[in-house]
């Protein structure tokens, strides 16, 4: 009996151990008199736009200390960050500008006439779509040597994505929108048919986009050879993500929004309430987060890959999240103006599950004497 009592102990402090559950801390980057709004993480690192000094300006926040990366009296937007390189697109008083920020200076990326907007970064290389004249068309800065116009035609791209040397698009072939990719020496038409196909996202060699080919709006994925559905329903589905071949979307059910999640192998619907779950993101390492509405007013939501945990509980809205690794940003209206918040993910220290592990084992042995 002694020994049958020390194996089910052993197996509950076993269990213990293995079944340590994380938990999101919160922190509060910004706390000041202006709105702070779109943050995004990368490698602990968050950017995102302020309008402290009367316009929008760009800032970093390393983890100790926030940097101020623009500084000027016009509109700076849409920051995007890989590590500690951040991207942006600012008006110079003519027309809109890509930025690029290498971790130590600033550069211009482009100087000229006609805009360019919606910058995407992976390391320090960044993709945009620009105005030639005629019609937009995508470019790529690659620190250190130089822009590579990527198309010049007559047609309309748009919407640019980066994952290392890969690119995709957004192009209106004069009929409807295709999905395109580039990685140097392949150019070539993720889609082409009659249906349109916009919202591209890509990671490593794996691209995601919503296409309406059914006659309401689908999830697609490729990993440049096979295409497959991931969705086939009679409601929408909307919004792709996708890191490390992990996918995530909101669909509609025919009552409000809901959260879809693909590992790869199966999909799963993560949320299933009676109010809106929207706006997904995903990591390399499976995480999730959204924005769902608690019946009152927004909150931010994750899943950790085991179970889904409410972050947020205030009777204020949460907006403007995004994931990377085990790091959330949002940006949180506290009664005043918007600021940015951050959630780290956790787990209990091994040498916790250690003691325990040694307590129970000398109660045992006290109690075999």
């Amino acid at each position: 009996m002694k020994g049958i009592r020390v194996t089910a102990l052993l197996a509950l402090v076993m269990f213990s151990a293995g079944s340590a559950m994380g938990a999101w801390g919160v922190t509060q980057v910004t706390n000041n008199g202006s709105s702070d709004f779109d943050p995004h993480v990368s490698g602990g690192n968050i950017t995102w736009r302020g309008d402290g000094d009367g316009d929008y300006e760009i800032y970093l926040y390393d983890g100790a200390t926030t940097t101020q990366l623009s500084n000027n009296s016009w509109g700076d937007y849409s920051p995007e960050i890989s590590g500690s390189n951040v991207t942006w697109y600012g008006w110079d008083g003519s027309d809109n500008e890509i930025y690029f920020y290498d971790g130590a200076t600033t550069t211009q990326i482009t100087n000229n006439t006609t805009g360019d907007i919606a910058p995407q970064i992976s390391g320090s290389s960044v993709v945009w779509a620009g105005h030639d004249g005629s019609d937009q068309e995508i470019y790529r800065y690659d620190h250190g040597l130089g822009t590579t116009q990527i198309t010049n035609d007559s047609l309309n791209h748009y919407n640019p994505q980066i994952s290392g040397t890969g690119v995709t698009w957004n192009v209106h072939d004069g009929t409807d929108n295709e999905i395109m990719f580039y990685d140097g020496p392949t150019y070539m038409a993720l889609t082409n048919n009659t249906a349109d196909d916009v919202q591209s996202q890509i990671s490593g060699g794996r691209t995601v986009w919503r296409s309406d080919v059914d006659g309401d709006y689908e999830i697609f994925h490729t990993n440049m050879s096979t295409v497959t559905q991931l969705s086939n329903n009679t409601t929408n589905d909307d919004f792709p993500r996708i890191a490390n071949g992990h996918v995530v979307w909101q669909g509609y059910d025919g009552n409000d929004w809901e959260i879809f999640y693909f590992d790869g192998v199966a999909v799963t619907q993560l949320t299933n309430n009676s109010t809106d779950d929207t706006i997904p993101h995903v990591s390399a390492n499976g995480k999730v987060v959204w924005v769902g509405h608690d019946g009152n007013d927004n909150e931010i939501f994750a899943f950790d890959g085991v179970s889904i945990e409410q972050i947020t509980n205030n009777s204020y809205n949460d907006y403007y999240v995004d994931i990377d690794g085990d790091e959330i940003v949002w940006a949180g209206y506290d009664g005043h103006d918007w600021e940015i918040y951050q959630a780290s993910y956790t787990v209990p220290e091994p040498a916790t599950i250690s003691l325990l592990a040694i307590g129970a084992i000398s109660l045992l042995r006290r109690k075999r004497k």
